[in-house]
This record gives structure tokens, sequence and C-alpha cells, in this order.
């Protein structure tokens, strides 16, 4: 009697894992970055009022926005790439991934936006773009709409910074080149 219960359990517990593996790849997406996950998974395993609510009033419209640049040059299709990927991976292991799913929809929010600079910051930054692509960001998620949202305003101000410091020093690496060089 020991071992059958020993093996239900062990039977109900393998059955947990496998489903909650499943789970875990229907969330993760592949290497081509699509916006269906934050719907179809994300928005399932955090279902949140329109307060806190983050995956598809804010997560899938700009994943659609920057999907939706079609000219970007390659160095910008492949920091898109890349940093859609990242913003939908740093989500995953944060998920009740169950039957019976539970979220603090406000941390959870919190935690995606907190994803966010790492993300864009992350090699290829999005400071090493070309100003061009920079302006295609700009206008496909809306300055105004970057300013006048707190967790918006806050991002953009850290990845500004962390930009402006590397140009900063690509700026001065180039007058050191050129004083050596009248200097020789």
């Amino acid at each position: 009697m020991k071992l059958m219960k020993q093996l239900l359990a062990l039977t109900f517990s393998l059955f947990a894992v496998l489903n909650a593996s499943s789970a875990i790849a229907q969330c993760s997406n592949s290497i081509q970055p699509s916006c269906g996950v934050y719907a179809t998974c994300f928005a399932k395993y955090c279902p949140c009022a329109a307060g806190d609510e983050y995956f598809v009033t804010y997560g899938k419209k700009y994943c659609e926005k920057f999907l939706g640049i079609g000219t970007f040059s390659e160095s910008g299709q492949k920091w898109r790439n890349k940093t859609l990927l990242c913003l939908q991976e740093a989500i995953v292991p944060k998920l009740d991934i169950s039957n019976k799913p539970t979220c603090d929809c406000k941390s959870m929010r919190q935690y995606a936006f907190d994803s966010h600079v790492k993300c864009y910051l992350a090699d290829p930054s999005i400071c090493s773009l070309s100003t061009g692509d920079m302006l295609k960001i700009l206008n496909a998620v809306g300055l105004g709409s970057t300013i006048t949202d707190k967790d918006s305003r806050k991002q953009f101000k850290l990845v500004l910074s962390k930009c402006l410091t590397v140009f900063a020093g690509d700026v001065l690496k180039a007058l050191e080149t050129t004083v050596t060089a009248l200097t020789d």
C-alpha cells in the first residue's frame, strides 16, 4: 500500500512538472520575436484589472509598435529583436505557471518595467544605434506618452543618462585622437 501511494505521488508530481514545462514552453518565445505571448500566456497567468494591467495594454502594445518599424537598419533590427526577446524572457520566471495561478499585479507590472532598461542597454545597446534608428523608436513609442507616463519617463531618463555617458566618452576619444594626430 505504501509503495502504491509513493507511485501515485510520483505520477502526480511528474504530471505537474510536465504540465508546468509545457506551459513554460508556451510562454517562451522563439528566436523570432512575436507579440502574441503577452495575451496568450502572460495575461493568462497574471490576469490583472485595468490599473495594474501591463501585458496587453503596455507590453503587447509596444511590442507591436517595435515590430511595426519596418525601416530599421540592420543594427536596429538586431537591437529590436534582441530587446523584445529579452523583455519577454525576463517575465517568464516570475509567472506562477499553474492551474490556479496567483499574481501580484502591481509587483508584476513594476518588475516588467524594471526589466526594460537592462534589456534596452544590453548588447547591442540602444546607445549604439544610429540617430535615425533612435528617432524611429521615439516616433513609434511617442515622445509625449514617454514624458507623461511616470514609469516610462523614469526608464527614458535612465537610458538617456547611460547613452549620454557613452556619447561623451566617444567624443572624448575622438578629441584625444585628433589632438594626438595634430601634435605628432
